[in-house]
């Protein structure tokens, strides 16, 4: 059970609220792309003025041999055996676009897991304090929520926080806590072929340069050129910040080549660390969670998927941009 409390500070002054939270902490960590912004200056500056510990993180790396990097700061400065750790760093307005909320999410999760789980630590996590913005502070919430710690979200007045397009907006108590709230996030699969990318485009190309071939998708190269169909980018995007959305991919046994080619896809289309989220089964009834998004029902056990599964192409869901409404209902 996840343990959240959400604060509101008298002032809606940023550097307010940053402030409390370097001050009711023993260690902030800050993570970010960009370390000469403002927010980040003044987070070093205030752990400086106050005396209190500071690390800070490029999310970038092995995140193995980053934890073990911490572990071994974290054991040579002097702090309490169980520590209040803050989470800061660059917001989505900050980064501009070179990292988007979910890639924040995950990485700040694998990082926190891994550090915390580590046995060489030897002073331990025990509560997990953020600002409450986009980007890292969020992602260290949803990581220390989903790991059991209880965290303090401490906010400007008025719950203020700056959205992606660098706009200040201001929020109810209840709407400010769903931000954060990971146990109603939902386990999400997103098939590629037909959802994703266009993949009966490529298919009927190769049957008219090369009728005689009785699998078009056999050829080397043939994943690798298929177009991302109109919107379906922009729509996983977006329900990529709603739940925890991975990409499943059933691998043809015609052509070996597919594994690697469908993870290049991803890499040109939707960036690196989408490789993360890239599962290949071709037995889709496998996977655990509460959705599946795909063009095809028996083909790869589809209907034996445990969850609820939203056919594409059907007239309840012609595309993935059509179930954006559905989820947004849950």
């Amino acid at each position: 059970m996840q343990n959240l409390i959400l604060e509101e500070n008298i002032s809606d002054n940023y550097k307010v609220r940053t402030e409390e939270n370097v001050q009711n902490s023993d260690l902030t960590i800050a993570i970010a792309i960009d370390f000469e912004s403002f927010g980040e200056k003044i987070t070093k500056e205030l752990c400086i003025k106050h005396n209190k510990k500071y690390i800070a993180v490029y999310p970038d790396g092995d995140i193995l041999d980053k934890a073990q990097k911490m572990v071994d700061k974290i054991n040579n400065l002097d702090l309490p055996q169980k520590f209040v750790l803050n989470i800061a760093g660059n917001g989505l307005s900050t980064m501009k676009g070179k990292m988007l909320q979910n890639e924040a999410d995950d990485f700040t999760y694998a990082l926190l897991k891994t550090l915390s789980q580590n046995p060489k630590l030897n002073s331990k996590i025990g509560s997990v304090r953020t600002g409450g913005q986009t980007g890292f502070d969020e992602a260290g919430a949803k990581a220390a929520l989903k790991l059991g710690f209880t965290t303090i979200v401490h906010m400007p007045r008025g719950f203020k926080m700056r959205n992606q397009d660098g706009k200040d907006i201001t929020m109810s108590y209840e709407h400010a806590k769903l931000r954060f709230d990971v146990v109603k996030s939902k386990t999400v699969y997103i098939d590629m072929d037909g959802v994703l990318c266009n993949y009966g485009k490529n298919y009927k190309k190769y049957k008219s340069e090369k009728p005689e071939l009785a699998y078009p998708q056999s050829q080397y190269g043939f994943f690798l050129e298929l177009e991302p169909l109109p919107g379906a980018l922009e729509a996983f995007f977006k329900l990529s910040s709603m739940h925890d959305v991975w990409i499943l991919t059933a691998p043809s046994i015609e052509n070996p080549m597919s594994y690697a080619e469908k993870n290049y896809w991803v890499r040109k289309y939707m960036g690196r660390e989408y490789t993360r989220r890239l599962i290949m089964s071709p037995d889709k009834s496998l996977l655990k969670g509460d959705y599946l998004i795909d063009d095809n029902e028996w083909t790869n056990w589809q209907g034996d998927f445990e969850g609820e599964l939203l056919l594409i192409g059907s007239e309840r869901f012609p595309d993935l941009i059509s179930t954006i409404k559905f989820f947004e209902a849950l």
